[in-house]
């Protein structure tokens, strides 16, 4: 193999890589609790109209979401757990 195309590989490993990094952190920073609850809930609220709240959320891969005390405008619709 030449050099050049050792070169073009390196650059190509090095850029997948980063690509596949930078991939991984956007999805470790979207999946956290605090996202959801700052961006995701707070957009839904806009949507319906209604307030919407929830004490802690979690998120995983393999299990889902998972809201805790969650309530929509008080007492319209509250849940101790929502899976």
């Amino acid at each position: 193999m030449t050099k050049k195309k050792k070169k073009i590989l390196k650059i190509a490993g090095i850029s997948a890589g980063a690509i596949a990094a930078l991939i991984l952190l956007i999805f470790l920073y979207i999946s956290r609790g605090g996202f959801i609850d700052s961006q995701v809930l707070p957009r839904v609220a806009d949507f319906i109209g209604l307030p919407v709240e929830s004490e802690d959320t979690s998120f995983s891969v393999f299990g889902g979401i998972e809201f805790t005390n969650f309530k929509v405008d008080n007492d319209l619709l509250a849940a101790d757990t929502i899976k």
